[in-house]
Parts: structure tokens; sequence; C-alpha cells
């Protein structure tokens, strides 16, 4: 089965990209497409999951090998699927999500969109033994105290991207000001924080 993709970055959309390669172009679904937009019309290589079921057949992109495999782990826990999964790798780092398993920290699980407690616990209660050949399992980074996570977090940016929606700004205004607070990764307390942030930046046009 394939290993991964590579190709010429050729498309950016919301949920996905396609990378052309051997002239076809393949659609990768991905957590966070926009983090490639550096790369666009140039090489990269994306690690691939194949998911089929009955009269669905999709493709998911990773940027590495360890994102996939925590991917992988994710869907086998039961009653998360494909969507579900990404979105829980796309909230944060694999070392971050990882540690947050092994410590049975619930509260920082139920911050990733549509994972609520009983599907923290259940990730913990399959997940916690089936990580300990994961290559982040030893010298993982610790989880972010003090209620400070990372601009990358889903939730942060889901709610900024709506609020500046709400505000009057274009799709493309907001999707250029949140792939540079992304960039940035900086930690923040609250989405006024980065509301204050996004809107300087827009600023400057």
């Amino acid at each position: 089965m394939m290993e991964y993709i590579k190709g010429m970055l050729s498309e950016l959309e919301s949920d996905y990209l396609v990378v052309e390669s051997g002239g076809i172009g393949y659609r990768l679904f991905c957590g966070n497409p926009f983090s490639y937009q550096h790369l666009l019309h140039q090489e990269v290589k994306v690690f691939v999951h194949l998911y089929v079921r009955e009269d669905v057949m999709m493709l998911y992109g990773f940027l590495t090998k360890g994102e996939r495999e925590l991917f992988r782990k994710l869907l086998d826990v039961s009653g998360i699927g494909p969507k579900g999964a990404l979105s829980v790798i796309s909230a944060a780092p694999p070392e971050q999500i990882i540690s947050a398993i092994q410590k049975e920290d619930v509260s920082f699980l139920t911050k990733f969109p549509g994972i609520g407690k009983k599907t923290a616990q259940r990730i913990i209660l399959e997940m916690k033994d089936k990580l300990k050949n994961m290559p982040f399992s030893n010298g993982i980074e610790p989880i972010k105290t003090e209620n400070q996570y990372p601009i990358s977090s889903v939730p942060l940016l889901d709610e900024a991207v709506e609020a500046l929606l709400a505000l009057g700004y274009t799709q493309g205004e907001v999707d250029r000001v949140i792939l540079h607070l992304r960039e940035e990764d900086k930690a923040y307390s609250s989405i006024d924080e980065v509301l204050k942030r996004a809107l300087k930046e827009l600023a400057r046009g």
C-alpha cells in the first residue's frame, strides 16, 4: 500500500490539498492544509493513509509518520472516525496529545472539537497501553500549563475565524491572518488575545 506521495503541491483548500504526481492529482485530506502554504507549487513529500469503508475511499495526508501513526491509533478507538481523529491530531502536536493520554488528562483532550468527556475517557482507556512504542513515548514534551495553548490549537482557530467573519472580513483576509498567526505559533490564554493580534495584523493590510 502507499507509504507517501511525492510531487508538486498544486492546490490548497480548507480541508484538503492536491499533490500532482505522475500526471495524477491526489486529493489528500488533512487537518491544516494551509500549513503547506509556503510550499505551494513546489515539490513535497506527504505521508498518506488510505481509508476504505464500503463505497468510501479517501486519502489522508500527514507531515510526519508520527502524525499518521497517531491518527491510525485514534481510528481504532470505538466511536472515532477519520474526521474525529483528524480534528484531534490537528489541535496539538502529537507529543502533547500522547502526553495527555498517558497522564489521563481528560480536561486537555476535551478541548478538541467533538471530543466530550466520555470520548476522552474512552481514548485514554483504549490507547494508553498502545502508545509505549510510539516515537514520542520517551522524552515527550510536557503539556502547557496555566491555560496557555498554542495558536495552532483548533478550538482557538475556529473561534477566531468565526469572529473575524462575523466582523465582516472576507474569507481570504481571514485565511491570510490565521496562516500568519499559525506560523508565529505563540501561546494565548483567551480568544480575546487572539483576536487582538489578528486585528492588528489585518490593520497592516
